[in-house]
């Protein structure tokens, strides 16, 4: 699927002020189907984990939210190209990711809601939900495996682990990663995510060839 600016209408005086609701839908239905296509293969991701903790994986995947992480990666691919089949399953892994972050997330802010309903660790428990995060986390990189670019699973693993120092170094009061020369005291990004997207689509409209 190609997205061209040229193809959009253009929107003059009061018309032209939508609301990020509004916009957002408008992005939404240029990728639809393929936003289909990933809920989908979450759906499928889940039925694979084992049947014993499935359920709560099923709890922690079901309470949607905008799905902002999959639709970038889709409009990233479609505005350079064809959106194909690796990009939804792109699509798919930084949304577990996302979803497993959010798990560890609730778990460090003592969370009870969320998305209108309790949180897993209101339900079941730190411990329990500290794995369930993990569990989506590792599920997450097993799939960046399967990419025929090894480079797309490498920059994937990396990134949650960035992630994950973040949160770390968030907790102790945002304590900084390291000082350089000059002084300069150097934070965590909390932009690797939507980089990684941009990246990985780029690897990816470049082709497949394992490294």
């Amino acid at each position: 699927m190609e997205i061209s600016a040229r193809s959009q209408p253009k929107r003059t005086g009061v018309t032209a002020i939508a609301s990020p609701a509004s916009s957002l839908a408008e992005l939404a239905r240029l990728v639809q189907p393929h936003l289909e296509q990933v809920e989908t293969r979450i759906a499928q991701q889940v039925a694979s984990f084992d049947p014993a903790i499935e359920g709560y994986v099923v709890y922690a995947v079901g309470s949607r939210g905008k799905r902002l992480r999959p639709l970038l990666a889709l409009l990233a691919a479609g505005a350079s190209g064809r959106i194909n089949s690796d990009h939804v399953d792109l699509a798919v892994i930084v949304e577990l990711i996302h979803i497993a972050t959010l798990v560890h997330d609730d778990v460090m802010d003592e969370a009870v809601r969320r998305r209108a309903q309790p949180t897993a660790n209101a339900r079941w428990g730190n411990s329990l939900s500290v794995l369930l995060g993990d569990c989506l986390f590792a599920h997450a990189l097993t799939l960046s495996t399967n990419f025929e670019n090894a480079d797309i699973g490498r920059t994937i693993a990396r990134t949650a682990a960035t992630v994950c120092s973040g949160e770390m170094i968030q907790t102790q009061d945002a304590a900084p990663v390291r000082s350089e020369p000059d002084g300069r005291r150097l934070f965590p990004d909390r932009g690797n995510e939507d980089r990684l997207v941009v990246f990985c689509r780029s690897r990816i409209g470049c082709g497949n060839q394992r490294s």
